[in-house]
């Protein structure tokens, strides 16, 4: 053959036969040279794994490749968040109007300008309508295309199993690769902490009752309540006596029955809240329905899936700590 294979001991090589003028064996000092130089060129390419790393190497790939699935689903996410937007701002030029119709009218008299009071009616019943329709288009819209947290929790989990068999690797008695281990877990290292960047985390204290877990929830940057943390609530729900204390008007809004924890239904009000925020972790235009039941005695509402459907969340009860972690890359 014009091409030859040349075994080399830490991989191999094909030259052309004629490049060849002898082949010598190497002495024992050159061959640790040759595999040194082999090991530090392949570490430096992320490639080499020393013996007893293969497991840690696995999880690294993993973590990688499910940190490119949740980069490119928050890029898609990024882009629905746009029409969203523009639904939301629709919805709260609805809610003004709907606000200043309602006033108008309960200012007019009827009989002195019936015209007139008819007119404002129909304009009240017509925007009225609009929002309605607003509220279900939006809440299709978010069923339709949700937050992609089921990725973003995949890629925290995956980061977690790679730092925890980090962290036991350390102690891993020696095996003979000591350098070669110690350059390999030093990159695992700047990749774990590269990695966390993505990820923004509070925890809160919360507080354990026979109702259920609760936290405190500042709402509109302003008014701050006690919510029931509840996994089975489709949205937040603030009960009217805490929507009076953010001077939320929802006379004039649009009344929508939801299910309560127990299977009852109820009557509500539909609202889309500027803010909601536990700790540093923080959402806008949150959808929420004003409720007259209280869920519990000295309870404002319910933490529903609205909020927490943007965060992967543990609760410790040992420490009674509510951890809440957004997939917040630079």
């Amino acid at each position: 053959p014009d091409r030859i294979e040349i075994l080399l001991g830490v991989g191999s090589m094909t030259v052309p036969r004629s490049s060849v003028e002898k082949v010598e064996m190497a002495s024992p000092e050159q061959n640790r040279a040759i595999r040194n130089q082999w090991k530090t060129r392949y570490l430096l390419h992320e490639d080499y794994v020393p013996a007893g790393m293969e497991n840690i190497a696995r999880l690294l790939t993993a973590a990688r490749d499910a940190r490119d699935t949740a980069r490119q689903a928050g890029s898609a996410h990024a882009a629905d968040m746009k029409h969203e937007s523009s639904l939301l701002a629709r919805l709260e030029r609805l809610r003004s109007e709907l606000i200043r119709v309602s006033k108008r009218m309960q200012n007019a008299s009827r009989t002195s300008s019936p015209a007139a009071y008819n007119a404002m009616v129909l304009e009240y019943n017509n925007l009225y309508a609009a929002y309605t329709v607003g509220i279900h288009e939006l809440a299709e819209f978010r069923a339709k295309h949700p937050a992609p947290s089921d990725r973003f929790s995949f890629y925290l989990d995956s980061l977690d199993a790679l730092r925890r068999a980090y962290e036991s690797a350390l102690v891993l008695p020696d095996s003979g690769q000591d350098a070669d281990r110690a350059r390999f877990l030093d990159r695992v290292a700047r990749i774990i902490e590269d990695y966390s960047r993505d990820f923004s985390t509070t925890a809160v204290r919360s507080e354990h009752s026979e109702s259920g877990i609760i936290v405190a929830v500042t709402v509109n940057d302003s008014t701050t309540g006690r919510f029931l943390l509840d996994t089975g609530a489709a949205v937040m729900t603030l009960t009217e006596q805490f929507a009076r204390r953010l001077n939320l008007d929802t006379s004039s809004l649009p009344a929508i029955d939801i299910v309560l924890a127990d299977g009852a239904q109820a009557s509500a009000r539909a609202v889309i809240l500027p803010s909601v925020q536990v700790g540093s972790a923080r959402c806008e235009h949150v959808e929420a329905a004003v409720i007259a039941q209280q869920p519990a005695p000295d309870i404002d509402g319910l933490l529903g899936m609205s909020f927490l459907r943007n965060f992967a969340f543990r609760i410790d009860p040992s420490s009674g700590q509510v951890t809440l972690t957004q997939f917040a890359p630079r």
